[in-house]
């Protein structure tokens, strides 16, 4: 007979709790007809939790997908399969194994996707429209062609600016045309620029959470009037932050 874990599944897609070993055991006491049924909609309640992580729009964006592996942990036999040489309430039982190291399976993925989804950028660090995008344009100044490496987001003077994502403020001070500047590292290569800046709310060192404010939109530096100039940087190299936010 199998050895059975007693560890609990705790959270699914972050919302959905399943207490695996409870099921487990009342399984076992089941009678066979009882225990198909069971282990029947334990089945179509594992689908529904693979299809919500493969249905996640983070993941089909290819933003939070890791090494695609898979497979039985449990070496059926054919015969078994077709009901010719193993008793039923076994086949059950290594099939309540597979479902439940599944379960744990799925679990881990939940884990690991709820955490990357804290630290990636993914929401608005203020509301506004887009005045100049990511790339090349004109200079506001001068009007000469010129790399901008973020996005500048119209906002009242002192709108609250917030976290994109979990991370650590790592700069807090003036810095030559991006006025006050400020800087989050998100981890895994991730960190976030704010500029024009009027005032720090974070400060260096602070560790800071998705949606905490952490500084007032300002017109400091080289700027024409208030906003939040944004960026999003892999490894330090400027990427679009369009990439990483909701439409619209």
């Amino acid at each position: 007979m199998p050895k059975w874990h007693s560890k609990p599944l705790t959270t699914i897609n972050w919302k959905l709790k399943i207490p695996i070993s409870k099921s487990k055991r009342k399984i076992l006491k089941s009678p066979p007809e009882s225990s198909a049924k069971k282990i029947t909609n334990l089945e179509n309640l594992s689908e529904k939790i693979q299809n919500l992580i493969e249905n996640d729009s983070m993941t089909n964006r290819g933003k939070l997908n890791g090494p695609a592996v898979g497979g039985s942990k449990v070496d059926y036999p054919t015969a078994a399969l077709l009901g010719a040489t193993k008793a039923d309430v076994e086949l059950m039982k290594d099939r309540t194994t597979e479902i439940e190291e599944h379960f744990s399976l799925l679990e881990q993925v939940a884990q690991q996707r709820a955490t990357k989804w804290r630290i990636t950028p993914n929401i608005w660090p203020v509301k506004g429209a887009i005045t100049s995008h990511y790339g090349e344009r004109l200079d506001p100044f001068n009007g000469d062609e010129e790399n901008h490496l973020g996005l500048d987001i119209s906002a009242l003077y002192g709108a609250q600016v917030r976290a994109p994502a979990d991370g650590k403020v790592i700069y807090a001070q003036r810095m030559a045309a991006y006025g006050n500047l400020l800087i989050i590292d998100h981890g895994n290569g991730l960190t976030t620029r704010y500029g024009h800046l009027s005032r720090f709310i974070a400060k260096v060192g602070q560790k800071v959470k998705k949606s905490d404010v952490v500084a007032l939109v300002g017109n400091t530096g080289r700027t024409t009037a208030p906003h939040l100039h944004y960026e999003v940087r892999l490894n330090d190299r400027p990427t679009n932050p369009r990439d990483y936010l909701p439409k619209g």
